[in-house]
């Protein structure tokens, strides 16, 4: 599993707002839309617009819920990934009950090595 990295600013704004910026590039504010304009530090912990009319700074504001929650939801993912892909006792445990493939699919169930 990969870890979580709480400080990865350009990864937050990909996620919100669909724009693509390499630490220490600069690219297109998310807020005034303007190109080349926004910039992230190299150490991918703060990014900021440049533009005179706008200067909105983006930081991490990821708290510990934040981490939490994305750290739960990526165990889930990978362990229902594992049980859909792995033929095993569980999976087998299921057919045998009669568990439609689609229960099993659309299911938050998982499997743990």
């Amino acid at each position: 599993m990969k870890g979580i990295n709480v400080e990865n600013v350009s990864e937050l704004i990909h996620e919100k707002y669909g724009i693509d910026i390499q630490p220490g590039k600069k690219g297109e504010c998310f807020k005034c839309h303007r190109k080349n304009t926004f910039s992230i530090k190299k150490d991918n912990t703060i990014g900021k617009c440049f533009h005179p009319a706008c200067g909105v700074v983006f930081r991490n504001n990821w708290d510990v819920s934040t981490i939490t929650q994305k750290f739960v939801e990526r165990i889930f993912a990978e362990s229902h990934e594992l049980l859909l892909t792995t033929k095993c006792d569980a999976y087998e445990f299921l057919n045998e009950r009669r568990v439609h493939q689609k229960v099993i699919s659309d299911s938050m169930i998982g499997l743990t090595p």
